[in-house]
């Protein structure tokens, strides 16, 4: 797989598979869709930290579940507040979006590929909780930022 010729979305859509699987996807995801004010694109993870350090900002809907936060698919508006705002494609573990210490806890989760990927790439990940800043499906929810 990591040399076949596969799609953007489908190496996003394997890399859910892989995490549920305990395999870490860092070699395999190309990328993420994210959702602008004109329209959704595809970034390549190869490109992620100029196109942050270019003054792009990058957001992830979250909800709390019990101990754990996870990225939210479902929202009632598709972008946070000026942001390019990361499109989640599926469910499951892949979407763990717990942070401790400015690092996230799952590493082989989609917002730990994408810290390690800024990581290697020379920046320095900064992530923070704006708390109620999109409408969720109950009520206003918060958004995990990126910013290097």
């Amino acid at each position: 797989m990591l040399h076949g010729r596969v799609s953007e979305v489908h190496s996003i859509l394997a890399s859910y598979s892989l995490c549920a699987f305990d395999y870490d996807p860092i070699d395999f995801l190309r990328g993420i869709l994210v959702i602008t004010s004109t329209g959704s694109r595809y970034w390549p993870l190869r490109e992620l930290s100029a196109l942050l350090r270019d003054g792009n900002r990058l957001a992830f809907r979250v909800s709390s579940y019990g101990d754990a936060t996870m990225l939210e698919q479902h929202g009632e508006q598709d972008t946070v507040a000026g942001m390019a705002t990361c499109y989640v494609v599926s469910r499951g573990k892949f979407n763990n979006a717990d942070i401790s210490q400015n690092i996230p806890k799952q590493l082989k989760s989609l917002i730990g590929v994408i810290h390690r990927t800024l990581v290697n790439q020379g920046a320095k990940p900064k992530w923070t909780i704006q708390p109620k800043v999109y409408r969720g499906p109950f009520g206003r929810c918060d958004c995990l930022e990126v910013r290097i």
